[in-house]
């Protein structure tokens, strides 16, 4: 039978594949891998590279098994490194280490194995303890892992598939923190240079900042995207002393604060600007620590002016040290004692000029960043990004602080599904908001409310009375001179100062100040 020369010609190409196909590295795991969305850390199944029968190819150097790029996963780079073994006959032969010293590249997508020697025919290994995190999307599609070898440009795929799929779980895992941090002075301000964590799922980076006697604070005082690495602070005299902690958002879990690092601002002499042209946008979301005028872009703060103040000469009987000074509007002032105390703990902040603003309004978004702090002191949780209000987005500054507070059952907002964050808040509502705070932390303050009427503007058919007779029998506030004799004023707009001197009088010797 004759062959023809068409066949002839495919016949021979076919071998040709073949013996390529067959002269190359393979690199095959055990089976096909899908993980849940949120999942913690998993081990992936056994992956085993084989050298060719005929020509090989896998050379001293290293190779590179690389994830693929669209599944949300990244190699785990702190359990792999410590747990990573390898066997088999290129281990036994001294070609590559049983315990290897790996590296990581392209945002830990790719593990670098160092190779000692030239394998030589059939020879293979076997990589177990290698483990994958970040599962903080469902994958669109599947995907294998890749080989590639040093000397050489062509990538090996794996026959199996990895795949995350979605899943209710929550994402309880913390990004890292950001890494190599380096402050400059510049002829802008201080320039802070960072490299972002590897997690995928990164949505933010917070910078915290403290300048001269103003320590560092735990409300950010900038929010960065992610990939931008870059943040000039301007805002600066020269001479400062200014100091930042860092730390890295997904939205729901902060990572660990880095180091605090300080310099002092000094404008570089006879500095030439050079293409200026151009300027670092400002990347992040602007927000001032508890001032706000404009509940979009300030931070809230708080105030109180009541009768609750406590009088210099009880202070000195009470052996209460007073605190160094914080703010400058405050000297004089009826609540400088419980303001300033509660700046020592970081429960409230000033303004970036050095002020209070002690008898300005509190709004109510203002309000619940200021009792979501005193209750992260109590308990050992993230932020939420929970969304409860209809009329509270998720790019604003305050949305985490509320939804973690609502998970906490210490704010519903209103039936109709909102919160009104740039309403003011009256006394009755603030005082509402802590007291829930304490009782979730503490339990109810005494047995039993005494049910007496302590003021003459109050009804005990008042939604609020059992808040206010609570806060009376424990001392906590006292209310005005009226012309009815005391009055609450429960729907009273609190003041900056009244919501210091309020949370002074529940919680300052509760968290760790002096008795009072």
């Amino acid at each position: 039978m004759k062959i023809s020369q068409l066949g002839v010609k495919a016949f021979i190409i076919a071998l040709f594949i073949i013996n390529i196909a067959y002269a190359s590295p393979v690199i095959n795991s055990d089976e096909d891998q899908s993980f849940d969305k949120n999942q913690i850390s998993t081990q992936l199944r056994n992956i085993t590279i084989s050298e060719s029968e005929y020509d090989p190819m896998i050379i001293a150097g290293e190779i590179r098994i690389t994830l693929p790029s669209n599944v949300e996963i990244i190699f785990d780079d702190e359990r792999s490194e410590e747990e990573i073994l390898l066997y088999g006959t290129a281990v036994d032969n001294g070609r590559l280490e049983e315990k290897p010293q790996i590296e990581w590249e392209d945002k830990d997508k790719t593990l670098v194995i160092p190779i000692l020697q030239d394998f030589e025919e059939g020879e293979w290994f076997v990589i177990t303890k290698l483990y994958v995190e970040g599962f903080n999307e469902a994958s669109t599609s599947s995907g294998s892992i890749t080989l590639n070898v040093s000397g050489s440009n062509e990538i090996y795929t794996d026959s199996k598939y990895l795949y995350v799929k979605s899943s209710s779980l929550n994402d309880t895992n913390k990004p890292e923190m950001p890494s190599n941090i380096v402050l400059n002075s510049t002829d802008e301000g201080v320039q802070i240079t960072w490299e972002d964590p590897t997690d995928l799922d990164v949505s933010q980076i917070h910078i915290l900042r403290g300048v001269n006697e103003f320590p560092v604070g735990g409300t950010y005082y900038e929010l960065v995207a992610p990939g931008v690495e870059m943040f000039i602070d301007e805002d600066l005299n020269e001479g400062d002393v200014v100091s930042y902690i860092l730390r890295a958002s997904d939205g729901r879990n902060y990572s660990d604060n880095s180091e605090e690092m300080s310099i002092t601002y000094i404008k570089p002499a006879n500095e030439e600007a050079e293409d200026v042209d151009e300027e670092e946008p400002s990347t992040g979301i602007e927000e001032e620590d508890l001032g706000a005028e404009d509940v979009d872009e300030e931070e809230p703060s708080i105030d109180l002016e009541e009768d609750i103040s406590i009088e210099e000469e009880d202070t000195e009987e009470i052996g209460i040290i007073e605190p160094a000074p914080y703010f400058s509007d405050m000297d004089g002032h009826w609540a400088k004692l419980a303001v300033e105390s509660m700046a020592s703990l970081d429960v409230i902040f000033g303004d970036p000029d050095g002020t209070f603003r002690p008898d300005d309004a509190l709004n109510r978004a203002e309000a619940g960043s200021l009792i979501a702090r005193l209750l992260y002191y109590f308990f050992d949780m993230q932020e939420s990004t929970y969304l409860p209000f209809s009329d509270v987005s998720g790019d604003t500054w305050y949305f985490q602080d509320l939804g973690s507070l609502y998970f906490y059952n210490i704010v519903s907002g209103n039936p109709d599904g909102t919160f009104e964050p740039a309403e003011d808040i009256n006394r009755a509502e603030f005082l509402t908001m802590a007291l829930n705070l304490y009782i979730k932390v503490f339990g109810e303050p005494l047995d039993e409310s005494s049910n007496e009427i302590n003021f003459a503007d109050i009804d005990e058919d008042d939604w609020f009375f059992p808040y206010v007779d609570l806060a009376a029998q424990a001392g906590w506030v006292s209310g005005y001179d009226c012309d009815l004799g005391t009055c609450f004023k429960a729907d009273q707009v609190i003041t900056r100062a009244e919501a210091a001197q309020m949370l002074y009088n529940m919680f300052y010797g509760i968290l760790g100040g002096e008795e009072f």
